[in-house]
């Protein structure tokens, strides 16, 4: 050790996140986000994926219905549609929906229901681009 330095303190001993759950919940996305697709995949396989892990057809998803299941899917699906690199306008028109609310929904991917749901359809996207 030389002097005035002391690299002891910036190991890290128990690995606590400390802060509210809201705090908690959005740093832990970050540190579990949801691998992107390995390229850009096709606006339909990303409903596809998201069809086939959710059991909601794409009817639900573009529908005005407010039912939790499918706001939180359509909000995943708006998400993975913006982190593929999608314009916000491409996705509104998709979904049936003006660019603020696409805007708005894409923050789903932070909620830990919309990361669970992201990671399985994520995991379905990069299968089918292997293929």
């Amino acid at each position: 050790m030389t002097i005035g330095k002391d690299s002891s303190i910036y190991e890290a001993v128990e690995q606590q996140i400390i802060g509210g759950d809201r705090f908690i919940d959005k740093i832990q996305n970050k540190i579990e986000e949801p691998k992107r697709p390995i390229k850009k995949p096709k606006l339909a396989d990303i409903v596809t994926a998201v069809t086939a892990v959710t059991g909601l057809s794409e009817g639900e998803l573009v529908s005005m219905s407010r039912r939790k299941d499918i706001v939180l899917t359509r909000g995943v699906m708006a998400g993975i549609m913006r982190q593929s690199g999608y314009k916000l306008g491409e996705i509104a028109h998709l979904l049936k929906r003006e660019i603020s609310s696409i805007s708005k929904v894409t923050r789903t991917l932070e909620s830990a229901d919309g990361r669970v749901v992201a990671k399985r359809v994520m995991k379905l996207l990069n299968t089918y681009n292997q293929a």
